[in-house]
Formats: structure tokens, C-alpha cells, sequence
């Protein structure tokens, strides 16, 4: 049976977001440097990054609550194991996501970063697999979120050829 845990989801909205806020940081100030590179194809206007990020970030806190709120009973060991596989793997992504706006815009390592969004976008995809295995519905909260970093490898991959 599911509870309602009002404390847990007020965390898991926060903490994300808190991950988001740490990115932008490397992010706000490096705007200027953004608009004069060259931008590939199907590349949206800067303001739609910020409300995109922040749902993202609210999805991801929501899935992450579905799966806290469900934590396995001590006896369901197999449980537990994926149960904690999947809350780490959800802060490695969290945290390279961050680790990203930092080598792309604090850096201005547009190469560098396409190699870290590939291990950023494989820790969403576990991350997904996992929540998924744990409880449906918080899977399908990162499902936005892996097309997102899907489409953003593109962009960063062509931004770094283009650029090169």
C-alpha cells in the first residue's frame, strides 16, 4: 500500500532542483559565450532551456519520491539492493549532470563534455531501468528527462564539431 509522505516529497522537490540550481551557476554566467558560438541545427532559443530544466528537475524529484516512498521491507533483500542501487545511481546522475555545465559552460569544453553526457545519459538510463523495476510510474518521470539528454548529446556533439 502507498502512503502519502508530505516531508519526503518536499525533499525530493527541493534536492533536485538544488542539483539544478548548482548547474546554472556555471551555466548564467556563460551565456554571452553560448550566443557567439556557432549553434547547430534544431537548436532551440536560449530562454527555453530554463523552464525545461526546472520541469525536468521537478519530474525527476517526483519519480525519485515514488521510489522513496516505497522503500522495501528489511526481509525483501533483492529488493532492497535495487532499492539502493537506484537512489545512488539517481545522485550520479544528479551530480553529473552538474559536473556537465560545468565542463561545457564553466569550461568551455564542449569535446570534453560530449564525453561526459554519454556516462551522464548511460547513469539516466539505469537510473530509469532501476525506478522502473521499482515502481512504473516513477520510471516514466525520467523518461522526459533521457530524451532531454538525448537531444542535448546532439546538440553538444554538433556544437563541438562545428566548433572544432
Amino acid at each position: 500500500m502507498f502512503k502519502s509522505h508530505p516531508a519526503k516529497m518536499v525533499i525530493a522537490l527541493i534536492v533536485p532542483q538544488l542539483f539544478g540550481l548548482l548547474g546554472a551557476f556555471f551555466t548564467a554566467p556563460n551565456l554571452v559565450w553560448y550566443e557567439l558560438i556557432k549553434l547547430p541545427p534544431l537548436t532551440p532559443p536560449a530562454w527555453v532551456f530554463a523552464p525545461v530544466w526546472t520541469m525536468l528537475f521537478f519530474l525527476m524529484g517526483l519519480g525519485w519520491y515514488f521510489v522513496w516512498s516505497r522503500r522495501p521491507h528489511f526481509w525483501q533483500l533483492n529488493k532492497k539492493t535495487l532499492y539502493k542501487d537506484a537512489i545512488g545511481i539517481f545522485f550520479v546522475q544528479l551530480v553529473l549532470n552538474v559536473f556537465w555545465s560545468v565542463i561545457f559552460f564553466g569550461l568551455h569544453l564542449p569535446g570534453l563534455a560530449a564525453v561526459e553526457i554519454l556516462f551522464l545519459w548511460f547513469a539516466i538510463l539505469s537510473a530509469t531501468v532501476l525506478f522502473f523495476r521499482l515502481q512504473k510510474l516513477a520510471g516514466l518521470f525520467l523518461v522526459p528527462y533521457l530524451l532531454w539528454v538525448t537531444y542535448a548529446a546532439y546538440l553538444n556533439f554538433a556544437i563541438w564539431i562545428i566548433n572544432h
